[in-house]
């Protein structure tokens, strides 16, 4: 049995969660197609602070092209410096917002110039 998508909704089937529900009435075929189809589609405005909210550890490291134990270095030895307040999840992962990766950057840049100083 080929794979149902949001598309099958003329058939009167509709997938909820991994579900299959079969619908009868074409009406509420329609109007659940629909609503279905804009909720799936949607995507932030631009101009709002929704398009990425929080980065998980490594999409935080290879945002940043540095690697893990670099990261935490640079979290341990100088965050408290550049006022870095990392949040935590339910799980005590971290969760770095957009201002935490630009500081971070900024952490990057700043340890990227020492070494090309002390090779001159």
């Amino acid at each position: 049995m080929a794979k149902k998508t949001i598309d099958d909704f003329a058939e009167g089937i509709i997938i909820f969660k991994g579900e299959s529900y079969f619908i009868t009435n074409p009406t509420a075929v329609d109007i659940i197609g629909e609503i279905l189809k804009t909720y799936s589609r949607r995507k932030p405005e631009e101009g709002t602070n929704k398009t990425r909210r929080h980065y998980s550890t490594q999409e935080a490291f290879e945002e940043l092209g540095i690697s893990r134990s670099a990261l935490y270095s640079h979290l341990r030895l100088y965050g408290d410096l550049y006022g870095l307040s990392v949040k935590r999840d339910k799980r005590k992962w971290r969760l770095f917002s957009e201002k935490d990766i630009e500081i971070l950057r900024k952490i990057q840049d700043d340890i990227n110039e020492r070494k090309m100083m002390k090779k001159e």
